[in-house]
């Protein structure tokens, strides 16, 4: 039933042109990029409205060069405790950590 994925997918869009308040032609291939754009210049404002001490931005490269000092920045920003377990995901999962060097 290829037709309901698709359909699945057109609905998506249809969804995230509505939320952006724009409309996007279904053959432009810099849509995925755009809508990241627009996201983070949405951020960018709204994180002007939430002051410094209420928020944490993790930048996904040092996530994955040291995610270690990340995951513990997070969790004391947090003021949770850090445990090592939570690194050892692909013991459960069929996650696999991204390469530093990819």
């Amino acid at each position: 039933m290829p037709w309901i994925s698709r359909i699945s997918q057109l609905t998506f869009l249809q969804q995230a042109d509505d939320f952006l308040g724009q409309r996007r032609s279904m053959d432009r291939p810099w849509r995925g990029s755009q809508f990241w754009l627009e996201a983070q210049n949405q951020w960018q404002r709204l994180k002007q409205s939430v002051p410094h001490d209420r928020r944490f931005e993790v930048r996904f490269e040092d996530l994955i060069a040291d995610a270690e000092k990340t995951v513990a920045a997070i969790c004391d920003f947090l003021e949770v405790d850090f445990e090592e377990d939570t690194l050892c995901m692909e013991q459960d999962t069929t996650y696999q950590r991204p390469s530093p060097e990819s």
